[in-house]
Order: C-alpha cells, then structure tokens, then sequence
C-alpha cells in the first residue's frame, strides 16, 4: 500500500486473534426469524451500491478473458469450481467462464450452501457441452477433497481465497497451501482477487447501508437464538498489519448468544467479525501463491478494473 492509503485499525476495536469468517452464510436463504434472505440482499447491493465494485469489475474481467483463458488451457479438462454461490453469480461468472471453452470433460461445483451447489451444476450441465459427468458437493473447500487428473481446473470467483480466517501469524499462503494439496502436479489453478490499495474505494465500497444489511443479516442468521438487530452496529475495520478488510458488528449491549451450537457471552462493545477479506498487492500475492507451490502461468487484468485473475500450476 502506498504512505497515503493505508489501511488502519479503529484503535478502540479489540481484533480476536482469529476471525469468525462468517461469510458462507451471507448469500443463504432465510434460515431463522431473524433472517431474511441474504441473496435478495446482494442483488440489492450490486443494483442499487454504484461503489461497490467486484461483482461488476469481475463479470467484465471475466468477459474479456474467458475465451482467451480457453485458448491456453485447451480441451479435455477436468472443471471444479469452489463457492459458485446464488443464481446470479452462477449466472454472470461461472457461464460466461465456461462458455469460452468449447467443450469439457467434466464440472464439479462444490460449496458450503447445498442449493447453490445443485443449481451450478444443473445450470452449467444445460448451458455447457459437458462431455461425461457433472456433479455437485456440499462440502466446504478445507474438508479433504482430491482431485485426482493432472488434467484439472480448479477455479474461484469473488475473492474466495482471500475470504479466509487466518490466525494473526498466518498469511494467504496457508489456504492456498490446502488447495495445492488437493491437486496433482501440473493441475492449474484460476484465482480472482481484490488489488485494489485506495483506502477511499474500499471504504465506499463496504461502508454502506446495503453492505450494513447483508453483514448484520448473516449475522443475526448464524446465531440460533434470538438476537435483537438494535443491540448490533456494523462496523468496517482496515487492518493495516494483516492488510484486510474485516466487516462485522459492534453489540450494544451484553447479551449470550449461540454461535455454531455454542453458547457464548458477548460483552457491550465487543466486536463480532463476519468477513475478512485479504486486500494483497498483486506481488504479495504471487509470492503466497509461490510459498504454496504454484507457479504463476499468467496475471489478466484490465484498465481500471482493481480486480484480477491469476492463472497458476501446480508445481
């Protein structure tokens, strides 16, 4: 980051020493009474938030470089996708991805969320010319996966990889480590990523009312009981030490709540992560991927577009 835009931390937050990445349930339907559905939500941010830039700035990059991508893998590829996520990401990334290629040999679609694994790979089996097989696993992208063909793409939009809780000494190189470990020599992995250093975009982009709704809504649905949405203040913190982005909530008050099925009492003015998203240069980020044994094949980028692709090998 350059000296004039830098990423702070609020002084008065007490960061946990690892975050609770809540961000798997921010596109879910509607999973208690304190939820509503956090794929209404999005659509609401990418249609009505004009600063809030990844959906868009992916959707073109991804337009503009799919068929070429295409070209330097060519055919007979084994596909898998992590985190397809709602319809509308299905839609506009995965598709438009897939249909730069004239033919594969096989998708997989794997996420946390059922439906969204089920609707990828039913959409993709009817839109792509998949030759054999199409499957779908409901799984998270740490469980032990393995995919076995060195003939393989292993792809992931919306800064996936660098939505990850990561104790304070850890750094990107430990989850692309997990998902070098799942691939065979010579497999390629495609990647997007946020390179974007303007503190001013990143904060327009995240600290707004429809981004405020959707943290607060996977929130209140993460928790099994009952938690009042006036005892929770969104709030963005920029971590400059671990260059990241962490979306969450302040509570107002103290109150016990249920967390992943374990009781916990929060404290007035203790702050609940719910995204931590890694905002890397492109550099820091090759050199993570490196330290995790991939090679860097090539970096697609566009004029003013902060988001961009890399293609990498298993080495």
């Amino acid at each position: 980051m350059t000296k004039n835009q830098v990423i702070t931390v609020d002084q008065s937050i007490d960061l946990p020493e690892v975050t609770i990445n809540l961000s798997d349930d921010l596109y879910n339907e509607a999973s208690n009474d304190n939820q509503i559905s956090g794929e209404k939500l999005f659509s609401e941010l990418i249609a009505n938030c004009p600063d809030y830039y990844y959906f868009r700035s992916e959707v073109e990059l991804i337009e503009h470089h799919a068929s070429r991508i295409a070209g330097l893998l060519g055919r007979g590829l084994h596909v898998v996708e992590y985190g397809p996520g709602c319809e509308q990401s299905i839609k506009n990334k995965s598709l438009r991805f897939l249909s730069g290629f004239k033919s594969i040999e096989s998708y997989c679609a794997v996420d946390v969320n059922k439906n969204f694994a089920e609707s990828a790979a039913r959409f993709i089996g009817a839109n792509c010319n998949v030759k054999k097989s199409i499957h779908s696993i409901n799984n998270c992208f740490s469980a032990n996966l393995s995919w076995p063909d060195a003939n393989t793409l292993l792809f992931s939009f919306g800064g996936l990889i660098c939505n990850q809780p990561l104790a304070a000494n850890d750094n990107l190189s430990k989850p692309l480590s997990l998902w070098r470990s799942q691939l065979q020599k010579g497999a390629h992995l495609l990647v997007s990523q946020d390179a974007n250093q303007d503190i001013g975009k990143l904060q327009s982009a995240y600290d707004n009312k429809w981004m405020e709704r959707l943290v607060l809504n996977s929130l209140l649905g993460s928790c099994s009981n009952k938690i009042a949405a006036n005892n929770l203040k969104y709030k963005v913190v920029f971590d400059n030490q671990k260059q990241s982005v962490i979306l969450g909530a302040l509570f107002l008050q103290n109150q016990e709540i249920i967390l992943n099925n374990k009781p916990r009492l929060v404290e007035s003015g203790d702050f609940m992560p719910v995204v931590d998203s890694y905002k890397l240069t492109e550099e820091q980020f090759l050199n993570a991927s490196q330290n995790a044994g991939f090679l860097p094949v090539q970096t697609f980028r566009l004029p003013n577009n902060p988001i961009v692709m890399h293609l990498l090998r298993a080495a």
